[in-house]
């Protein structure tokens, strides 16, 4: 997640990036080996066929979401959310987005998902 915002809630706490911050390298990449560590627990816990497995990829129907169920929670926050009050994002540019998607314009799942999380987290954090 080099260029984007971390989402996985269990590496968020605070608590676990301090202590995996105090490890010295060589307990963290046992052998060189990536995320050795957190694979080698991992492993006790959810078996070897789990871990070691070929990475996959997950998706969720945003897309449908945002053209059904998920429409007028983005909407609101895209008509309420403070990140638009303080200047940081245009509204209306938001909403033109919205609108388009849901009239089947465009495509515009991946942008709506990640302004809404972003206008979402300035609301819990920020505002």
């Amino acid at each position: 997640m080099r260029h984007s915002l971390e989402a996985r809630a269990p590496f968020l706490d605070h608590e676990l990036v301090e202590l995996a911050f105090s490890l010295p390298g060589e307990i963290k990449i046992p052998g060189r080996r990536l995320k050795g560590l957190l694979k080698d627990m991992a492993r006790a816990r959810l078996g070897p066929e789990i871990v070691d497995r070929p990475k996959m990829g997950f998706s969720f129907p945003f897309k449908e979401w945002l053209r059904g169920p998920l429409a007028g929670a983005v909407g609101e926050v895209f008509a309420s959310g403070r990140i638009f009050a303080d200047g940081w994002l245009d509204r209306g540019f938001c909403r033109a987005l919205l609108r388009e998607h849901r009239a089947g314009l465009a495509d515009h799942a991946p942008r709506l998902w990640t302004l809404y999380s972003l206008a979402r987290w300035y609301d819990r954090w920020l505002a």
